[in-house]
């Protein structure tokens, strides 16, 4: 973990070390946390994944 976040925060964060990605069911691959950091500046679609858009369920939906 990146020194200048764990000294100086008074805070705790638990983070997972692996992630397990699937895709159709299947394992698609494995993350590995290996550093956490302060994340400079994004573009605010950095995470955007096509097909997973958030919808607001409205009175005429339901």
């Amino acid at each position: 973990m990146d020194e200048s976040i764990s000294e100086s925060s008074a805070w705790q964060l638990a983070v997972a070390q692996a992630i397990e990605v699937l895709v159709n069911g299947g394992a698609g691959m494995w993350v590995h946390v290996a550093k956490i950091s302060r994340a400079g500046a994004l573009p605010s679609d950095t995470f955007d994944l096509p097909g997973h858009e958030w919808h607001r369920v409205t009175d005429t939906v339901r």
